[in-house]
């Protein structure tokens, strides 16, 4: 079985700029994020990509305080489009993925 950090990797193709955020309870500043996503990919001729958390990092790092879930995966792919993602990538995030230090999961993702 591959790293867990390869199997991630498969799923992106070059010429992308990711945003990243769990976006959960969507409000204004996620909406300018994907604005400034969106902008600077076009500079660019780049595609602007979304990429979220199919539940939160916390219900997986600390279950004893499971937060309430705001926004559903189809919600949150609906806003996250309309404001300029072409495209929404969702991560199963688990204990493994916590491990990974930050510079190699943005370098592998």
């Amino acid at each position: 079985m591959p790293p867990l950090w390869m199997s991630i990797k498969m799923g992106f193709k070059r010429g992308r700029i990711i945003t990243v955020g769990t976006c959960d309870g969507i409000h204004r500043g996620h909406a300018a994020l994907g604005k400034w996503t969106e902008t600077e990919a076009g500079k660019r001729s780049m595609r602007p990509t979304a990429l979220t958390f199919s539940a939160p990092p916390r219900m997986v790092l600390d279950k004893r305080k499971p937060p309430a879930i705001l926004t559903d995966r189809e919600e949150k792919k609906i806003f996250l489009l309309s404001k300029g993602m072409k495209e929404v990538v969702f991560l199963d995030f688990n204990r493994s993925m916590s491990r990974l230090a930050p510079y190699i999961f943005f370098r592998d993702v």
